[in-house]
């Protein structure tokens, strides 16, 4: 259990990183309930450029 944390905070902290004008803690209150698999592809989506989802996901 303590690795899936360790690695869904790694994958949290990614974000942070691609993300520099928003918030941390904003990232952190809208990822808290996403699965691995989750942060994965939004991380992919990011690197891809489709940072819109993720925008239209901290506006909800």
């Amino acid at each position: 259990m303590k690795q899936l944390k360790n690695r869904k905070r790694e994958l949290v902290d990614s974000i942070i990183e691609l993300l520099p004008a928003v918030s941390p803690s904003l990232i952190n209150a809208k990822t808290f309930w996403m699965s691995e698999d989750e942060l994965t592809e939004l991380i992919g989506m990011i690197h891809d450029g489709d940072r819109n989802e993720f925008y239209e996901m901290i506006n909800s």
